[in-house]
Parts: C-alpha cells; structure tokens; sequence
C-alpha cells in the first residue's frame, strides 16, 4: 500500500519478486487497482525464471488408457482362426457337393454340415474378442459380448450336437439290429434334438437379456510413474473394460451345465458304440477324443484366465489358442478320415461296411472250442444279411445302395 508523506492512503503497489542466486529479484509490477502487470524483461516468460526452463507442475496428472490385446497378439490368432475358418468352409463344400456319394452319404452329410457350420461360429468369436473397443460406447461393448457369447454358445451346440447325434443313430440302428427290431432314425428326428438343445440355450440367453443385461465395468490398475518427464509427475492409469451382470454367474452356471451335460451323454454314446466295426459311421473314438481334447485345455484354459485377468493381451491369447486347437482337432477328426475314405472310395477301393458279430455292449466273442456248430453261426448270419441291408438303406438314405459283408471270427460264449 502506498501513502504520502502525511501517511494517506495514496494507492496500492504490487509486486512479484523470484528467489534467484540467493536474492529477491522483482520480475513483474501491478497498478493501484493490482491488475495489467508491468513485466521486468517485457513478458512473463522472459522474466520469470524457471530450473531447466521448464515450468513446475502444480500437482500429478493422471492419464487413463484403455487397454487392449495387442497387435501382433491379434494379427497371430486372427490369422490362426482365419486358416481354421478357411479349412472349415472347404471341408462344408466337399460334403455338400459330394453328399450323394456313398463314401459320404451314409456318414450323415447334413449332420456334417452342422459340425462344420458350428465349428465355423466357435471361430468367429476370436474376431468378436479381437475388435477394438477402446473407442467404442458401453452399449457396443455390450453388444460385442452378447455376440460373442452366443457364438461359443450356439457353436458348441452345433459342432458337438450334431457329432453326439451321429453316435446316437449308430448305437440305436445297430442296438435294434442285434435284438431283431425294425427302427427308423431320419435325420430330421435328430435335427429336432439338435434344435430343441439350441432352443433351451435361447431361452436362458433370452431370460438373461430380459431380466438381467450386461453393463460395462472399467478397473484402473496402478497408476504406473512416467519416468521419461518426471518433471512432469506423469502417471498412466491402464483401464480395463469388462462386461458384467449381476446374475452373470447364475446364468454362466446354467449354460455350463447344459454343456456338461451334453460331454456326459457323448461319452456314454462313444463307450456303447465302441465295438461298431464301420469306419465310415462310428465315430466314437473321435468323439472321445474330441472330449478328451475338451477337458484338457478347459482345464487348463479356466485357471489361466483367472491369473491373468489384469492382462488382457494374455487373457485374450490363452482363449484363442484354446478355441483354435480344440476346434481345429475336432474338424480333423471328424472330416479328416472321411475325406480318405472319400478318396479311397473313388479311387477303386472298396468301403468296409462289412459287420462282425460283435455284441454292441460287452465285446464278447464266441470260440470254436467251445461252441462246435459254428457252421450254425454263418447261418445265423447270413440270415441276418437282409435286416443288416434295410440297417444300411436307412443310414443312406435308399434302399439296396449299400453291400453288406459279414465274415467269420472265432469269438468266446
């Protein structure tokens, strides 16, 4: 405050002044009403003076980054999933074109197709976790798990659905067959199993939409020091982005035992048809396998994703490596051995749908030793040879297009 020399008050001086070298030094002067300040070097940057020429923070900043799998970790499994998808298409064309063949029609070619086309989905929800979502709404993250939930969903019915009907057919054509009865299984009345497995999967996502619908729930990890500027006092916050209900595990709980209870019935189907001696239609040491398969990476798959759930490039390259081999060694199994008894077919060799006189259910066998008509026996079979040729109509389609062959084998009573 100024006063003359009588003490009055004659205005206000302000003044701001910077410890520099060990002194006061005034840097900028302000009027009587202590605004439009007069700078001592013309502006505040020449005549304020700062350590480094930088000019101190007033506090830390905090910078959030949304994280995301990497590029290189998608460009990998994209690239993975993209080959299985392309082997899946081609496998679904040739047992399209070629369903009218012998060496493919009596393999349930439509049945096939659905294996292929489940196989087909369960791939695709890769590229569902591996769009970019830093930039998306929390609608459309939303929209991008309910997707991709209903891919593995509806893919999984499809693939292993179809492959456990298949076994179905085989184990109660042949189980009739032994005990003298006629039975006809079309593929429709599996198709309609298949559908009504899909339609009680709809009606839990159905409810889940309905009653309780995901949201999109960020978790800031540490914040992480910039040590590139510490002037600065930068720290970066990673944020992960997850979709989340409040009855989400009730609901992941009732899908989850849906699909266990469809491994239970596969393997039940794969034991009771391990004795059907025709390559082309048994497929329950693949469906064992495949199961096999299954168990073993979701095994180790779960645990995975519960230690890395604050690494998402992890998280996502533990789920994709596990979709592409289990669906990968599910495609070979099932369309691989098909496609060489194609070409053998067309090559000249001749299909086995020859049938032994095995028991469906014990594998017992009959020996000469102990039962000395075995020239009853050949009667016995051959007299089944006609039955055993409405068997194969029924598995491919028309009547008298299957030959069927029975040979002598020493067996135990």
């Amino acid at each position: 405050m100024k006063t003359n020399i009588t003490r009055d008050k004659v205005g206000i001086e302000l003044y701001v002044s910077q410890y520099r070298d060990e002194q006061l030094e005034i840097v900028a002067y302000f009027d009587n009403n202590g605004e439009n300040p007069t700078w001592a070097n013309g502006n505040a940057s020449h005549s304020i003076k700062w350590r480094g020429n930088l000019v101190p923070v007033d506090g830390k900043t905090f910078n959030r980054h949304y994280v995301v799998p990497g590029d290189i970790s998608k460009i990998v499994m994209c690239t993975f999933t993209s080959l299985g998808i392309f082997m899946g298409i081609i496998f679904l064309l040739i047992n399209t074109s070629r369903r009218k063949e012998k060496a493919i029609k009596i393999t349930s070619p439509t049945l096939n197709n659905f294996i292929a086309i489940g196989c087909i989905l369960l791939y695709s929800s890769v590229y569902v976790w591996s769009v970019e979502h830093s930039d998306l709404a929390d609608m459309a993250i939303a929209t991008l798990c309910y997707i991709q939930y209903i891919c593995v969903v509806m893919g999984f019915n499809l693939c292993m659905g179809a492959l456990f009907m298949k076994t179905y057919r085989v184990h109660t054509i042949f189980r009739a067959t032994f005990k003298a009865i006629k039975v006809d299984l079309h593929d429709n009345d599996l198709i309609c199993w298949i559908v009504a497995i899909i339609a009680l999967d709809a009606v839990i996502i159905s409810l889940w939409l309905a009653l309780d619908k995901l949201y999109v729930v960020e978790f800031g990890l540490t914040p992480q020091f910039d040590s590139e500027d510490p002037d600065q006092e930068i720290y970066n916050i990673q944020v992960i982005r997850k979709c989340k209900s409040g009855y989400q595990p009730a609901f992941f709980s009732a899908l989850a035992v849906t699909k266990l209870i469809m491994l239970t019935f596969g393997v039940f189907l794969a034991w009771k048809t391990r004795n059907v001696t025709i390559a082309a239609l048994n497929d329950s040491k693949y469906i064992a396998a495949s199961v096999y398969t299954i168990a073993v990476v979701v095994t180790l798959l779960l645990p995975s994703l519960v230690m890395t759930a604050n690494d998402v490039d992890t998280q996502f390259l533990c789920y994709a490596s596990a979709i592409i081999i289990v669906i990968t060694t599910v495609l070979l199994l099932v369309f691989l051995p098909k496609m060489v008894i194609l070409w053998k077919h067309r090559t000249g060799t001749t299909l086995n749908t020859s049938i032994l006189a095995s028991s469906l259910s014990t594998g017992t066998s009959i020996s000469s030793d102990q039962c000395p008509n075995l020239h009853m026996l050949d009667l016995q079979l051959a007299a089944k040879t006609e039955e055993l040729q409405h068997v194969l109509s029924q598995l491919t389609g028309y009547s008298g297009a299957a030959d069927v062959n029975y040979r002598q084998r020493s067996v135990q009573c």
